[in-house]
């Protein structure tokens, strides 16, 4: 089977949304990132795009593809089975037809000779294949194509409705050829001794430029707490911005994903030295790549670029650089970006629980979850949809102050105190090393301890 990927990533793609009556205009959804599904011979799949854009206006997120390309994937693969087994109609396929697929990706191999997907990316496949074939029976106003029951051409075995963060419905259907699950371990939080392996190994880097823009990207992941693709969409302003206020955290605007548009963002709090170090970045390293490469004048403003060719790093590029950074540090376990988010949040959980002496994680649960401030800020600060979201990350208990806003400013202080100690060991360390200047270490030096002293001050207020 021809392993081209069925889809492509169509930028800046306008699609009528709605007609403002006010303003008697038709108004359009700008989606960066849109996947176009289309046959092995180019032509486009009409129902696989139909049933994208009917999955982006119920709120799929598609921020750099996002979740709208992994369904793109899946389906994708569906299309090509169609195409290559003459199946000339989807709404045509039957029961035989869609078991001989699944066996196709239980089966298929690598030129290594090991099979490609594990049970549960099979499972996943299947499910989204599935939901696509409903939406193409509801779109033809079809009869008996796929059900419960003898009487349908696709056969499904169960069909259950499930309520998905207390609103949202969702349909979960099986088929008899897709495989059992398989237990899966419980996402952690990527270990200390871990992350200092990485940075370490990150600080390593004999390319002074390199060295600098890994070492700010791998701050943001620590300190933000940010998903992959928010950080990608980091611009230049948005640094600009936050440093220009003049509080002692700073908020760092952040593309907030899982939303259906592409303006929604959250401010997040964050050491004012991640923010010199960006700056230092942009300013002593961005700024001349962008000159030799692309040109001033054609600079789309994101923060973090490749240094051959000036164009924005890609999703993808991210995962690729933590996959070579956990291997030369010698890690041997998996590790992914994800990881550093759920490291952010339990930390900050366990802030809490240092701070005011929890000792029982189900009282710590419900005190969390009544306290509406403090819920909202940790909601913000992450970019989860639904509170119920955190839960996962409550272990302790009982939550003893209610002084929200002093508990708070000590939750902020400690990470800031973090990053600045981290900042002076680095610089101590790169300059041992003779991988930067004098002046260059003074000079960050002095203003790393400027950030401390204030720090410092405002504590005492």
């Amino acid at each position: 089977m021809n392993k081209k990927k069925l889809y492509n990533l169509v930028s800046n793609f306008k699609i009528y949304d709605y007609y403002s009556y006010r303003s008697k205009q038709i108004r359009t959804l700008k989606i960066d990132n849109c996947p176009i599904v289309h046959y092995p011979d180019n032509t486009p799949c009409f129902e696989a795009n139909s049933y994208l854009l009917h999955l982006l206006f119920k709120g799929l997120s598609q921020n750099n593809g996002g979740t709208l390309e992994t369904y793109a994937s899946a389906i994708s693969l569906l299309i090509r089975y169609c195409y290559l087994n003459k199946i000339q109609r989807i709404s045509t396929l039957d029961n035989d037809e869609f078991v001989d697929f699944i066996n196709f990706l239980k089966l298929e191999k690598s030129k290594t000779g090991k099979f490609i997907r594990r049970s549960n990316q099979i499972i996943m496949i299947g499910q989204r294949c599935i939901e696509f074939l409903i939406y193409v029976q509801d779109l033809y106003n079809l009869k008996n194509f796929i059900g419960i029951g003898s009487q349908y051409r696709i056969r499904l075995i169960s069909k259950i409705t499930l309520e998905y963060r207390s609103k949202t419905k969702v349909t979960i259907c099986t088929h008899s050829s897709l495989p059992h699950k398989v237990p899966s371990l419980k996402k952690r939080p990527i270990s200390k001794d871990h992350a200092i392996k990485i940075r370490q190994f990150v600080s390593s880097n004999t390319d002074e430029s390199l060295r600098s823009r890994n070492l700010c990207i791998l701050d943001c992941i620590e300190l933000t707490g940010a998903r992959r693709d928010e950080i990608r969409s980091l611009k230049v302003q948005d640094i600009v911005d936050a440093l220009q206020t003049k509080d002692q955290y700073p908020s760092l605007r952040l593309i907030t994903l899982k939303t259906k548009r592409n303006d929604s963002y959250r401010l997040v709090p964050v050491p004012r030295t991640l923010l010199n170090n960006l700056s230092i970045y942009i300013r002593r390293y961005r700024r001349r790549i962008i000159q030799k490469s692309i040109g001033t004048n054609s600079d789309h403003g994101y923060v973090f670029i490749s240094h051959t060719s000036g164009h924005p790093l890609s999703v993808d590029t991210f995962t690729t650089y933590m996959h070579e950074w956990a291997s030369g540090a010698h890690i041997d376990s998996k590790v992914s970006l994800h990881q550093f988010r759920h490291k952010f949040i339990t930390e900050k959980i366990i802030y809490l629980i240092q701070e005011f002496q929890i000792e029982n994680k189900y009282k710590f649960r419900e005190a969390f979850l009544e306290i509406d401030k403090l819920k909202l800020i940790v909601q913000q600060w992450t970019g989860h949809k639904s509170i119920k979201s955190l839960d996962t990350y409550i272990d302790y208990a009982f939550l003893e102050e209610k002084n929200i806003d002093a508990l708070i400013d000590k939750v902020l202080t400690k990470t800031s105190i973090f990053s600045i100690t981290e900042k002076i060991k680095e610089l101590e360390n790169s300059y041992l090393e003779e991988k930067i200047t004098k002046d260059f270490f003074l000079d960050n030096l002095r203003k790393t301890v400027m950030d401390y002293s204030s720090l410092l001050s405002s504590s005492d207020e």
